[in-house]
């Protein structure tokens, strides 16, 4: 009588342990989901939203200051997120990280959703609806001076040597200028006159493009290039546009 109840017990435990190791649906992992929490330091496993995808993709963080940017290569962070939507324009997105605090800016062509119990969207400020104008400045061009209401610094969360390549800054037929600034604009049908310190010379330029990396690591682990992986968006404009060039240009 002892040995059936004993085998009783054995049948009942083995029996829950198998229901709690499997699926119903044949072992399929749900979509979205993580064996890590993207650096929260803990075990758990956080799905993403149904019908979102996970991604593993590159970032800048915030300077303690809050005031700019480090996208020197060496401080350039890897995030999970979650792609929530399909698109075709790249935009910047800013997510706080609910432990460390630490707040980091990716760019994605789609829309991205923080990843559940690790980050959190950053608030976000009134009044900021242009791409251009929501991150801030990297912190090598953090000294560049605004012109007519509008920062000059480069809108990148790319690495300073990326940044610094794809703008081409202080090339002659660039509108970066060495500092990686964006030029003084000017109207070249009235010569000089915008220029006090230098020429005005009409460009077709790039404009006030924004650099973002198009990597996950998850899909490409260990493919990630800091210079390689950058891209700029929006494309060539045609209609020339004049800049001041000061002398050493």
């Amino acid at each position: 009588m002892i040995f059936r109840l004993e085998a009783a017990i054995l049948f009942l435990l083995v029996a829950c342990g198998d229901d709690g190791g499997g699926t119903s649906d044949g072992g399929s992992a749900s979509v979205g989901t993580s064996s890590t929490t993207s650096g929260s330091g803990g075990g758990d496993t956080a799905p993403c939203p149904q019908g979102s995808l996970l991604a593993k993709v590159p970032g800048a963080v915030v300077d303690p200051g809050g005031s700019c940017l480090r996208t020197d290569a060496s401080e350039l962070v890897m995030i999970e997120v979650c792609v929530a939507e399909i698109g075709d324009t790249p935009d910047f997105y800013c997510f706080d990280h609910l432990e460390d605090g630490r707040r980091v800016w990716v760019g994605h062509r789609n829309q991205l959703v923080a990843f559940p119990s690790v980050w959190a969207p950053c608030p976000t400020p009134p009044e900021e609806e242009l791409v251009f104008e929501k991150s801030p400045p990297p912190c090598f061009a953090a000294q560049c001076s605004p012109h007519e209401g509008l920062r000059s610094a480069p809108a990148s969360i790319c690495s300073d040597d990326a940044t610094r390549t794809l703008h081409e800054c202080g090339a002659a037929g660039s509108e970066w200028d060495a500092d990686c600034c964006y030029r003084t604009p000017c109207n070249a049908d009235r010569g000089d006159a915008d220029c006090p310190s230098g020429e005005c010379r009409d460009l077709v330029a790039t404009g006030r493009t924004s650099l973002w990396y198009e990597h996950d690591e998850l899909t490409n682990p260990g493919g990630f290039d800091p210079l390689e992986s950058c891209r700029s968006w929006p494309s060539l404009r045609e209609t020339p546009v004049g800049f001041c060039f000061e002398g050493q240009d």
